[in-house]
């Protein structure tokens, strides 16, 4: 991680659900970045180099799992913190399943105090 406030990519295609997170998440101080598409995520991801993904389980163009493949395959992408968010409880038993492991699971509807927390456990401050 460079200086500056960390960089958190909010991947989900329902919009009220991303700004929601981004509110909270600027409120705090973090640099948001969000995609609505699998495709927008992986080249967004591409570009910026986020810190931590929170990646949505189910996308319009694309599973999360294939998305966190493709996260994986970028550069820093083992390293990067991706966290799977579902609506679905039975998601989570495929989240953790999935092979190319997800970092933490958060089930929506989620409280901030649950965000914040995952968060704060995954990006270590910064000096």
């Amino acid at each position: 991680m460079s200086g500056g406030h960390a960089r958190i990519l909010i991947v989900d295609d329902d919009y009220e659900t991303r700004l929601a997170i981004a509110d909270i998440l600027l409120s705090l101080g973090y640099d948001v970045l969000d995609a609505g598409s699998a495709r927008s995520a992986v080249e967004l991801a591409a570009k910026s180099q986020p810190d931590l993904v929170l990646l949505d389980l189910i996308l319009p163009d694309a599973a999360g799992f294939e998305v966190l493949r493709q996260l994986r395959r970028l550069p820093g992408g083992l390293e990067r913190p991706v966290v799977a968010m579902s609506g679905f409880p039975e998601r989570k038993e495929d989240a953790i399943a999935c092979g190319e492991r997800f970092t933490s699971y958060l089930l929506k509807p989620f409280g901030e105090a649950e965000l914040v927390g995952t968060i704060r456990k995954l990006l270590p401050p910064r000096t």
